[in-house]
């Protein structure tokens, strides 16, 4: 009964955010050697996707759906396959009244973090561009709680949720009230933010922006009457096919968690 109580008590904690994990107990993400458990791992992933707007569902049969944000959006299907560590994409594409096909020779990639997605595919090129690409499982990522440094500032991660800012506040450098304010009107060009604030000059995040909680400090800080932990956050603009994000800090009294 005492072992149940404090496992209980434990995990408890862990949700509030106060109890650190165990690196020993963090989950593998690195690719299994054989080529049929790659496939099962494509599978069972809703929707890989790269920080620039590229989408890609693997599906049953070895077909595949491919989505890439543009001015206008380009889009295709077509099929995949698995061999000696190498995935080909082969997918055509319908561009206005033309008619587009791709291939592309990708490899299975891993990168160690102890907060962004660890497990990707990397393509030599995509559609719109020649460079290379990294196609990312977002579920990758550590649990909720695990230790990690933002530029020296330790935080525990909180599993890259979804948040709202509740009050229009500031976005900063570091979560330090004299930090550089990072401004809201510099993250994207002036027509994209359209919509998402009352004026073209807008500094602080407005209230209602969507934004992705990566972690937050450890420890609180007191601030007036409040009393609450600093939240490292990614915002994103899709603007004309092209996504802008940027990476700061908001203190936590001002974000709602979704």
């Amino acid at each position: 009964m005492t072992k149940t109580r404090l496992y209980s008590f434990c995990i408890l904690i862990l949700l509030l955010g106060n109890c650190k994990k165990d690196p020993s107990s963090l989950p593998n993400y690195h690719w299994p050697v054989s080529d049929l458990e790659k496939n099962q791992i494509l599978l069972s992933i809703d929707q890989w996707n790269s920080s620039n707007g590229i989408y890609i569902e693997f599906l049953a049969e070895n077909r595949i759906s491919y989505h890439e944000e543009s001015e206008p959006v380009r889009s295709g299907k077509g099929v995949y396959s698995i061999k000696e560590n190498k995935l080909n994409l082969q997918f055509k594409e319908t561009y206005g009244e033309e008619s587009y096909e791709h291939e592309f020779d990708c490899i299975f990639g891993f990168e160690e973090s102890n907060y962004s997605p660890q497990q990707y595919i990397e393509c030599p090129q995509s559609i719109m561009s020649s460079r290379p690409v990294k196609i990312y499982n977002k579920k990758s990522i550590n649990p909720p709680g695990t230790t990690a440094f933002i530029e020296n500032e330790k935080i525990l991660t909180m599993g890259n949720i979804l948040g709202t800012i509740n009050f229009d506040s500031f976005f900063r450098s570091k979560p330090d009230l004299n930090s550089k304010e990072i401004s809201f009107n510099d993250l994207a060009p002036e027509e994209c933010l359209e919509g998402l604030s009352k004026s073209s000059k807008q500094v602080r995040l407005p209230k209602g922006f969507k934004i992705i909680i990566i972690g937050k400090t450890e420890k609180l800080s007191k601030i007036e009457n409040w009393n609450s932990p600093w939240y490292y956050i990614e915002t994103s603009i899709n603007c004309y096919g092209e996504i802008h994000r940027s990476n700061g800090w908001v203190y936590g009294q001002f974000v709602d968690l979704e």
